[in-house]
């Protein structure tokens, strides 16, 4: 099994920057043993510019990225099929379900996904990332490792 780890933020976008912070972190603190089955990419692409990394040739996504939410810094699992396809004006305003039903259409393997996102206010330009989107980023990248572990480790594949 490979996997993954599609880190999305803006980081002239203070705690937009997030997902970006949480690759840092998994880059640093991943185990060798698992380093040779995941991928870890940063990106601050939106829309169908994501597509290419769906059609990579992993087996799991593992998506990290904001949302915006009342309290800074909660860490959220998003169940990929509850998200509603975008009514864009533009393709690049798409997201993830519009992915999903491009590669069906290009009867491409769609891997099975994962989205964590740790909700943060409003973003602008210049901020700081505040401290606790920087605490949640910790967590939830220890989070992930454990994550990993079970799916790498545990599952004996």
């Amino acid at each position: 099994m490979r996997i993954l780890v599609l880190a999305l933020g803006n980081d002239i976008l203070g705690d937009d920057a997030v997902g970006l912070l949480v690759a840092d972190k998994l880059e640093r603190l991943l185990p060798e043993e698992l380093r040779s089955r995941v991928d870890i990419v940063k990106s601050s692409q939106a829309g169908f510019y994501l597509l290419d990394y769906f059609l990579m040739g992993h087996d799991r996504v593992i998506v990290v990225d904001s949302i915006i939410g009342p309290e800074s810094g909660k860490i959220v699992e998003i169940d990929p099929d509850s998200l509603k396809p975008a009514s864009a004006p533009s393709p690049h305003y798409s997201g993830l379900p519009e992915i999903f039903s491009l590669l069906e259409k290009l009867s491409s393997p769609i891997p099975d996904v994962e989205i964590y996102a740790i909700t943060i206010n409003e973003p602008y330009i210049g901020a700081d990332i505040s401290e606790p989107v920087k605490e949640a980023s910790e967590k939830l990248a220890n989070m992930l490792i454990l994550r990993l572990r079970e799916l790498l480790l545990d599952s004996h594949e």
